[in-house]
C-alpha cells in the first residue's frame, strides 16, 4: 500500500495532465531524447553514427564517465568507468572494479498508439561501490540493472511541449550477493520548453530490500532538472533518494550531470 501511495505521487504531474495530452509520433527518437532519465533506462536509442559522451559527479568525490555509440539504428554500444574519491584532496582513489558494459536494441519504434520498446543489459550502477557487511561484498549503492526492458511513449501537452512517460522491468544478473528478484522502474520527462525539461522517476528496489540489503523498501525516487543549452551539450542536475530509502541516508544525494552527443 505505501508504495502504491509513493508512486502516485511521483506521477502525479502525469495524471493530471492525462486529459490534455495528445499521443505524439515524432520523427527521430520516440519516448526520449536520451537513453536514460536519471538512473533508470528508457527506450530511447542513438541512431546509426550517433556517439553519446556521459560524465556524472556524485557524492564522496565520485566521477563516471563513459561513451555510448549507435553502432547500427537498432543497436547501442557503451563502456564506463570510474571511481570515489577523483574529485578533493584525497589521494586514496577508490576505482570501480571493473568497466561498466551497456548494450541496447531497440525493438519496436513508437507508433501513434503504441510505445516504444528496448532491450538491454548494463553491468554498470551508481553511486559508487560500497562494502556490504552483511555479506562481505561490494557492490554499487544502487545496483546495475543487468537485463532489462524499458517501454517509452511519447505525448504533446499543451503548447507543443513534449511528454514523455517509461515503464521497465529487470533482473541484475551481476549483483545478486544480498538479494535478486524481479525488479520495475517508472518515470517520466516533461520539456517545459526548447531548453529546460523536468525529470522524474520511481525505482520499486525489489531487488535491494532484505535486511542485508542496502534499502529501506521505500523504494528509490529521484528528480532532476535538465538544461539543453546547446544543440548537443546539456547539463542535469540530480536529486536522488528522496525518500530516504538507503539505510545510512543522511540527506538526498545530489548528482551533476554533463552529456555531448555528436553524429559521427
Amino acid at each position: 500500500m505505501q508504495k502504491t501511495i509513493i508512486v502516485l505521487m511521483a506521477l502525479a504531474p502525469m495524471l493530471a495532465a492525462a486529459q490534455d495530452l495528445e499521443s505524439k509520433f515524432p520523427d527521430n527518437m520516440a519516448g526520449a531524447q536520451f537513453g536514460t532519465l536519471i538512473d533508470m533506462p528508457t527506450a530511447g536509442a542513438l541512431t546509426k553514427g550517433q556517439y553519446d559522451f556521459e560524465l556524472r559527479a556524485y557524492p564522496e568525490g565520485g566521477i563516471l564517465s563513459g561513451f555510448t555509440v549507435g553502432l547500427f539504428d537498432r543497436l547501442n554500444f557503451g563502456v564506463f568507468y570510474g571511481g570515489t574519491g577523483i574529485i578533493g584532496n584525497t589521494s586514496d582513489i577508490d576505482w570501480n572494479d571493473e568497466p561498466g558494459v551497456v548494450i541496447k536494441y531497440r525493438l519496436f519504434e513508437e507508433s501513434y498508439h503504441f510505445p516504444a520498446l528496448s532491450l538491454g543489459y548494463s553491468s554498470q550502477g551508481y553511486g559508487g561501490l560500497l562494502d556490504n557487511d552483511s555479506t562481505g561484498n561490494r557492490r554499487y549503492l544502487i545496483k546495475s540493472r543487468g537485463l532489462y526492458g524499458a517501454f517509452s511513449k511519447n505525448f504533446v501537452y499543451k503548447d507543443n511541449h513534449d511528454f514523455s512517460v517509461h515503464l521497465g522491468a529487470n533482473y541484475n544478473t551481476a549483483e545478486r550477493d544480498d538479494d535478486q528478484g524481479l525488479n520495475v522502474f517508472c518515470g517520466f520527462d516533461f520539456m517545459m520548453n526548447e531548453e529546460i525539461s523536468l525529470i522524474g522517476e520511481y525505482d520499486f528496489a525489489l531487488d535491494d530490500q532484505q535486511d542485508k540489503s542496502f534499502g529501506e523498501s521505500k523504494g528509490y525516487l529521484n528528480s532532476a532538472v535538465r538544461w539543453t543549452f546547446a544543440k548537443h551539450l546539456l547539463l542535469q542536475v540530480n536529486f536522488k533518494d528522496l525518500l530516504g530509502n538507503y539505510r545510512e541516508s543522511a540527506t538526498v544525494n545530489r548528482e551533476l550531470m554533463i552529456v555531448y552527443r555528436q553524429d559521427i
